[in-house]
């Protein structure tokens, strides 16, 4: 079986995949598990790991209309800055 996909080749993106099946099947692993259990990745992981949690909470459904409301709004504040990276919004006016 060969399996060509990105995160087959690398280790990070396999990481990222544990973690991500993880957290969708109800867990929520802790980033410094991780970290501990992948040393050589560690800052890595510490900058991508909480990245991949707001986007798994941004994406999933809420039970009622208002929660959403307060969720996405909570999500847009959250998502100014990703790690090292700011997030800017553009205008299409």
């Amino acid at each position: 079986m060969n399996d060509d996909s990105p995160s087959t080749a690398d280790p990070l993106g396999r990481i990222a995949d544990e973690f991500v099946a993880a957290y969708r099947h109800g867990e929520r692993p802790s980033v410094e598990e991780f970290a501990q259990r992948y040393p050589e990745r560690a800052a890595e992981i510490r900058d991508l790991l909480p990245a991949l949690v707001l986007m798994e909470k941004a994406k999933a459904p809420d039970e009622a209309s208002a929660g959403r409301c307060r969720d996405s709004a909570a999500v847009t504040v959250a998502l100014q800055q990703l790690g090292e990276y700011l997030v800017s919004e553009s205008s299409s006016s």
